[in-house]
């Protein structure tokens, strides 16, 4: 969907991790698409996360490592005047994974109780909360969807190529 003209910046973040053993050798990565204006740029973050890793930690570094790059795109996007629209909200942030846990635990549906996880969570947390700061008019939205393996396979080689590092 193009919500172009809703907002000043649309951002959709597909994010994946794996562990091969479970746990293991553990790998995480995201996709970033940023949608400014009229230029859209892709991002691809890849991150090993360590020999000993569970698939949720790996999947929460996923997570974590494009909302980073999203918090970057929006600050970047704030430094030049040119691109403000007052009018409009700052954006909307699609958020896309194949961990059903991770997006239920963010929505509040689910708790997480796991304490290896746990300041995974709220650095997640922090960061949606922060980017939505950015925004003064508070107009900005985060969506966040589970979605198929078969509809996350950009994300899904970044952490597998991050685990064959």
């Amino acid at each position: 969907t193009n919500n172009n003209d809703k907002f000043q910046m649309q951002i959709i973040i597909h994010f994946d991790g794996g562990s091969r053993g479970n746990p293991g050798v553990a790998g995480a990565g995201a996709e970033v698409i940023v949608v400014d204006n009229t230029t859209t740029t892709t991002y691809s973050v890849r991150e090993f996360c360590g020999n000993r890793e569970t698939n949720n930690y790996a999947e929460y570094h996923g997570l974590i490592s494009g909302l980073k790059q999203a918090k970057s795109c929006i600050l970047e996007h704030q430094h030049h005047p040119t691109n403000q629209s007052p009018k409009k909200p700052l954006f909307q942030l699609q958020v896309y994974g194949d961990s059903n846990l991770i997006i239920q635990q963010l929505k509040g549906a689910w708790q997480c109780r796991n304490a290896n996880l746990m300041p995974l969570f709220l650095q997640c947390k922090e960061l949606i909360d922060g980017m939505k700061d950015l925004d003064h008019g508070k107009k900005s939205e985060v969506l966040l969807e589970h979605v198929y393996r078969e509809q996350n396979k950009a994300a899904d080689a970044l952490a597998n190529e991050a685990m064959d590092e």
